[in-house]
C-alpha cells in the first residue's frame, strides 16, 4: 500500500501526462455562432468598430453581416420588427440587409464581415459616436467555396500562460477587451494592451501569452470552414 501511495505521488510530481492536465490553459466560450453557406463569391474583408450611445442616443446601421458585443451599459437592439436588450458580455449576429437600430446608454464592439471592398464611411447613421478601429487591407486569403462557420468566441486566458505556435485554418481578428499580453510571432514579440485589435490570416503563425498579472480576455470573431479545426498547432 505505501509502496502504492509513493508511485502514484512520484507519477504526480513528475510525469509528463499529468503535468500536462493540471497545466493552466485559455478558457475559450463561444458566445454565437452562424453557418454561412459561402464566402467565396467575392472578396471578405474584416472591419471593426466601437460604437458609443450615450443616454438618449441613438444610431441605425445598414451594412454586412457582423457581431454587436455590448462591452458596457445596457444596449437595446431593433431588428426589423423585433427588439430586445443586451446586457455586458452579451451579443447579437445582424444579417447583411437587416434593419437594424441601437439605443443606450452603451458601448459596443461591432466586428464586420464585409463583401468587397469596405466604404470610406461608416454604416452608421444617427446621433452615437461610431468609431473605425480596424480594417483589413487585402482580402482574407485562403478562402475556399462552400460552407463556413463565423462565430464570436470569448477567450480567457490565466496569468503566464503561453500555448504553442499555431495558425488558423481560416481568419479571425481579435479584440483585447480586457489585460494585456505578448503577441509571438515568426518576427519576434511585441505588447497587446485592452483596446487592440489583432488580425490573423491563416498563414500567420503566432501564439498569445499572458505577460501580466491579471486574466487577459480577448474577444475573437472567426471565420473557419465547416468542418475543419480552427487552429492548427506546430508540432
Amino acid at each position: 500500500m505505501l509502496r502504492a501511495t509513493a508511485a502514484l505521488l512520484g507519477c504526480l510530481l513528475v510525469c509528463p501526462h499529468a503535468a500536462a492536465q493540471s497545466a493552466p490553459r485559455p478558457v475559450r466560450v463561444v458566445i454565437a455562432s452562424e453557418r454561412l453557406a459561402g464566402v467565396s463569391d467575392a472578396p471578405r474583408y474584416f472591419r471593426v468598430f466601437r460604437v458609443e450611445l450615450a443616454k438618449g442616443q441613438a444610431a441605425a446601421f445598414s451594412g454586412p453581416s457582423g457581431y454587436v458585443f455590448v462591452v458596457s451599459g445596457k444596449l437595446t437592439i431593433s431588428i426589423g420588427a423585433s427588439a430586445r436588450s443586451l446586457a455586458k458580455g452579451e451579443a447579437v449576429f445582424v444579417k447583411a440587409g437587416d434593419t437594424v437600430s441601437l439605443q443606450g446608454p452603451a458601448q459596443a464592439i461591432h466586428f464586420l464581415l464585409e463583401s468587397g471592398a469596405p466604404g470610406s464611411k461608416p454604416p452608421y447613421t444617427g446621433t452615437a459616436k461610431a468609431t473605425e478601429l480596424y480594417r483589413t487591407k487585402d482580402p482574407i486569403p485562403g478562402l475556399e467555396s462552400g460552407p463556413y462557420e463565423f462565430s464570436l468566441t470569448k477567450v480567457t486566458s490565466p496569468p503566464k500562460v503561453k500555448p504553442p505556435l499555431h495558425h488558423r485554418s481560416g481568419a479571425a481578428i481579435y479584440f483585447v477587451l480586457e489585460g494585456g499580453g505578448t503577441l509571438y510571432m515568426e518576427s519576434g514579440a511585441e505588447p497587446r494592451k485592452a483596446g487592440a485589435v489583432q488580425y490573423e490570416p491563416n498563414s500567420f503563425v503566432h501564439t498569445w501569452e499572458n505577460s501580466g498579472g491579471a486574466p487577459l480576455v480577448l474577444l475573437q470573431a472567426n471565420l473557419s470552414r465547416e468542418g475543419t479545426p480552427e487552429i492548427t498547432f506546430l508540432r
